[in-house]
């Protein structure tokens, strides 16, 4: 069974408590809050004693769930990857006295799969016991809400047709390789990223029309031939696996299976934009075969970012009391209400001061909001009677608005802060964990910093 934490002192620990500097005064601060919320850890045991019932190797003891999570956050507030984490523990005394590991730190590799194994879910439930700790503590009062949305970008690289049917063709290829080097049954498969890269090639230089739907047909049309072989891969694989190697194959059919599908949708994309002249709706499109989850967010007539939008409502402190990341792109005015419902059922309390700006501006969402108890209410825009009949003065407005304002900075401070700029983890499961987790570091480090009165 996996530890919770490790209660003996070694002889490193001993020499680093002597002096009291070794370990900052802001990780001393988060270590406290830590050790007085005992429920944060036992919440994440759950996901490690599940994985470890699971996890059918056996070895020597691994990380403690307490140094998983603390490895987590410190990951995440300097905004590191996991090479970087580990050279950055091992180089910093107060950082190895944080993570409690004295001595000895392990490879990245093993960091990595600790942090990821916290759920989705137990980072929620840890951003609730943070957020209502800061309740408790009258560091946030959540009275004063102040909301906005932005865009996480999922890790990939900007989608065009020929750059997606290039990658369509590579992974089939290369997935077929590894399967036909365990199964000779498959045959010699056939390599064609040179013609296909080079077609890519000339699609991104072509400055004429004409030549570039010339370019494009012949590129689907190997894409095509690469999906049929590979359709005939997966025919000759699944009869195979009626036999005594079907646990084996299953490795090389789920993959095959999963990107020839995105494939097809690829190539069908591809046909009716470039070939066919038609309009496909953002729902339909697939902007990535890695990350297929990967939304289209249009706002405001700003730059098109591939993502997900994240709807963030902070406080007076700049905690982030509730956080969401949503489905698609929907209109702001659409999330107002159903958000604040959320932020009542962590802080306990409906908030008596809102300060949105001008895309959640309805009159439905500000006599909805009075009327479930809240007192003050200002939009940031162009709505000026709607504004002036839910503030009780012009003084109350304008410091309404000044305090919406802040949230700009609170979100820039956040993607530059914490990496919620990019989320670089893999799969919609991971771009969650990413996010949360994320927020949860950044609560954290305001808490401490309130704390110390900074």
């Amino acid at each position: 069974m996996r530890k919770i934490s490790d209660e003996q002192i070694t002889f490193a620990e001993m020499e680093m408590s002597r002096d009291p500097g070794n370990l900052s005064i802001l990780l001393s601060m988060i270590n406290s809050i830590l050790e007085q919320n005992p429920q944060i850890l036992e919440s994440a045991s759950r996901d490690f004693a599940l994985r470890d019932k699971n996890d059918e190797r056996r070895g020597r003891p691994g990380m403690t769930v307490d140094q998983s999570l603390r490895v987590a956050l410190v990951k995440q507030l300097f905004s590191l990857d996991y090479r970087s984490l580990e050279s950055f523990i091992k180089d910093s005394w107060p950082m190895r006295a944080f993570c409690q590991m004295a001595c000895g730190v392990p490879g990245f590799r093993s960091l990595q799969r600790n942090v990821k194994a916290v759920s989705e879910n137990t980072w929620l439930s840890i951003h609730e016991v943070i957020v209502e700790y800061a309740l408790k503590e009258k560091i946030e009062s959540g009275r004063w809400i102040r909301a906005d949305t932005t865009v996480v970008e999922s890790n990939i690289h900007h989608p065009t047709d020929a750059l997606l049917l290039e990658d369509c063709a590579r992974v089939l290829i290369r997935n077929q390789h590894r399967a036909s080097d365990h199964f000779e049954a498959i045959g010699r498969i056939r390599n064609r990223n040179r013609v296909v890269g080079g077609l890519a090639f000339a699609i991104q230089n072509c400055r004429k029309n004409d030549q570039r739907e010339g370019h494009y047909r012949n590129l689907i049309s190997h894409v095509e031939i690469i999906a049929e072989e590979c359709r005939k891969t997966l025919e000759a694989l699944k009869a195979e696996s009626l036999g005594i190697n079907h646990g084996i194959n299953q490795a090389f059919i789920n993959p095959l299976a999963h990107f020839l599908s995105l494939t097809d949708k690829v190539i069908s994309q591809a046909r009716r934009r470039i070939l066919h002249g038609e309009t496909v709706p953002a729902k339909e499109k697939v902007v990535s075969i890695f990350e297929p989850h990967t939304d289209i967010i249009a706002k405001g007539g700003r730059e098109t970012k591939f993502g997900h939008k994240v709807i963030l409502f902070s406080g007076k402190s700049s905690l982030i009391l509730s956080c969401e990341i949503l489905n698609g792109n929907p209109t702001d005015k659409t999330l107002f209400v159903p958000t604040l419902d959320k932020v009542k059922n962590i802080t306990g309390k409906f908030p008596t001061h809102f300060s949105v700006d001008d895309g959640f501006a309805t009159y439905d969402n500000g006599t909805e909001a009075l009327l479930r108890g809240g007192k003050q209410l200002a939009f940031g825009g162009k709505l000026k009677h709607e504004k002036l009949s839910w503030v009780s003065s012009r003084r109350v407005q304008r410091e309404l608005r000044r305090f919406r304002a802040g949230i700009e900075g609170l979100i820039s401070g956040l993607k530059r802060g914490v990496g919620l700029s990019r989320c670089t983890w893999k799969n919609m499961e991971g771009f969650s964990r990413y996010v949360y987790s994320s927020v949860v570091a950044w609560n954290l480090k305001q808490i401490a910093l309130a704390t110390l009165g900074t």
